[in-house]
C-alpha cells in the first residue's frame, strides 16, 4: 500500500482506495461555512471574507499543532530516542506516561479493507500476543467532549455528531481494517492532548455492519 502524505491518497498500484476520513464524511451532514459566515456578517463582505480566513487559520494551525505532536511520538517509537525540543519531548514524556505500556508498539500503521477499497493510517497499535492488539488514536484538538447539534446520515441516524462520536466511527473502522489483516483488536483508546497530560478515554465501537454493505 502506497500512501501520498501531500495528497492524502492511498494507492494499491495503479487502484486508489478512499481514506477513512473521506469514509467517515459520506455520513455527516456539510459543515455550511459560506452561509454561517455571512449571517455572522450581516451583508458585509469584508467581515465575512475575515471570518473565513479565520476559521481556515485557525483549521491549518491546529492541524499543524497535531502533526506535530503525532510525529514527536511517531519518531520516539521508531527510533527510541527523544527529540531536543522541550515542547516536543515533553509529548512523549507524557504520551509514554499515559500509555504505559512494555509491548511493542507500532506506530502509522497502513490498514486496508481491500474489498471496499478503504485504507487508513492507525496512529499506534499496541501488540498483546496471540495477533491480539489494542489500536491508540492521538488527539490535538479542542475540547473532545464538546455536544453536537446535529445527528449523522444513515444508517448512523441515531448517532449524535459530535467530536467523540465520530471519532468512534473512524476508530471502528480501523478495528476493521485490523480484522481484515488477521488481527483480534482487544481495544479502543483515544490519548487526547489537554495541554499538560494525555488523557485517556475508551471508545465502545460501532457496528459497522450496514455502513459495510457493497452495492
Amino acid at each position: 500500500m502506497r500512501f501520498l502524505k501531500s495528497s492524502h491518497q492511498y494507492f494499491r498500484g495503479s487502484v486508489e482506495y478512499k481514506p477513512v476520513n473521506t469514509w467517515i464524511d459520506q455520513f455527516k451532514k456539510p459543515f455550511p461555512a459560506n452561509m454561517i459566515a455571512g449571517k455572522i456578517a450581516k451583508g458585509d463582505m469584508a467581515v465575512k471574507d475575515k471570518t473565513l480566513a479565520e476559521w481556515d487559520l485557525k483549521r491549518d494551525m491546529m492541524a499543524n499543532y497535531g502533526s506535530s505532536g503525532h510525529q514527536a511520538v511517531e519518531y520516539s517509537i521508531k527510533y527510541n530516542k527523544l527529540l531536543d525540543q522541550p515542547n516536543l519531548a515533553f509529548i512523549v514524556e507524557q504520551f509514554n506516561k499515559a500509555i504505559n505500556s512494555k509491548n511493542k508498539l507500532y506506530s502509522e500503521l497502513i490498514g486496508s479493507d481491500d474489498e471496499r477499497k478503504i485504507a487508513g493510517t492507525i496512529d499506534i497499535l499496541e501488540a498483546l500476543g496471540n495477533k491480539e492488539v489494542n489500536i491508540w488514536d492521538l488527539k490535538f484538538c479542542g475540547d473532545i467532549h464538546k455536544k453536537g447539534h446535529n445527528k449523522l446520515l444513515t444508517p448512523f441516524e441515531d448517532l449524535r455528531d459530535s467530536k467523540l462520536t465520530i471519532y468512534r466511527l473512524q476508530l471502528s473502522m480501523y478495528s476493521h481494517l485490523a480484522k481484515t489483516m488477521g488481527l483480534k483488536v482487544k481495544s479502543l483508546k483515544i490519548l487526547w492532548w489537554t495541554g499538560t497530560e494525555f488523557s485517556v478515554i475508551p471508545l465502545e465501537p460501532i457496528n459497522l455492519e450496514k455502513a459495510l454493505i457493497i452495492k
